[in-house]
């Protein structure tokens, strides 16, 4: 049977302990000069660790197994380097609040401390001659230093944004904001949920809309949909067209994963 979201018939969550393996993408793709496609994929291999409710929180362990890029007739000089700043995120304690937005770190202190290490020997390695592995690593001081930006980072779209993507809970509508990628756009998502249930397993299907917020002389809009089976994330993804890039961000649950029998 498949009904819409309403008070009495919402998402499940999870149970304490529940682990699951995601595979996180972010795919671009553009025309370069001479009109040829060329597209860069940055994949994130995460083990997501559901530890329980907590003081009316929802928390989680993370961790990042594997980062790689993947790149298509567009040489990126600072791959490797972003893969390497990566890692200062491969371990992450954090809570979510009902709805699935991210609202705490608790291991700020312990990234700083990863973060302090790694840099010594960054400065040691690049300087200022190679000027865009320098940008990178100067804006990855300049968020180490400020709770408030990781924690936007860390549920930004690139990131866990699809993981931590809000829909838990009945709702209309929503503001997600983007990353550097995407110039920080703030769209409006509509949403609309459905749900299939069977004795034993429910099937929560998301569908968006998304349109971006004080765009004054162009729309942007896109697409996308999440699905869960028992409150897990099955998969989520999203469309965007912005001028001549097309962006693909998917989180999928890969491995050892359960299915929904009709």
């Amino acid at each position: 049977m498949k009904n819409t979201f309403n008070q009495t018939n919402t998402i499940r969550h999870v149970p304490a302990y529940f682990e699951q393996d995601l595979l996180f993408t972010m795919y671009e793709e553009k025309l370069n000069e001479r009109g040829k496609k060329i597209s860069n994929e940055i994949n994130r291999e995460v083990l997501f660790d559901y530890i329980g409710l907590i003081d009316g929180l929802h928390k989680y362990q993370i961790c990042c197994s594997d980062c790689n890029i993947n790149s298509d007739r567009w040489p990126i000089i600072t791959n490797d380097l972003f893969c390497e700043l990566d890692i200062i995120f491969a371990l992450l304690a954090v809570s979510a609040d009902a709805q699935g937005n991210l609202v705490e770190l608790h291991n700020f202190p312990y990234l700083q401390q990863e973060w302090a290490e790694m840099k010594e020997q960054l400065l040691i390695e690049y300087d200022e001659r190679g000027v865009e592995r320098w940008a990178l690593i100067l804006k990855m001081d300049a968020l180490m230093q400020d709770y408030n930006k990781v924690l936007s980072y860390l549920k930004s779209p690139v990131m866990y944004g699809l993981f931590f993507n809000g829909y838990w809970q009945e709702k209309d509508s929503q503001t997600v904001q983007y990353g550097n990628e995407l110039n920080h756009i703030i769209f409006k998502e509509d949403i609309e949920g459905f749900i299939k249930e069977t004795e034993t397993q429910q099937l929560v299907t998301i569908e968006v809309t998304g349109k971006a917020v004080e765009m004054n002389e162009k729309t942007v809009m896109y697409t996308g949909s999440c699905t869960f089976i028992n409150g897990a994330l099955d998969q989520c993804h999203k469309k965007i067209i912005l001028d001549d890039t097309q962006f693909n961000f998917s989180a999928r649950w890969v491995g050892l994963k359960q299915r929904f029998q009709q």
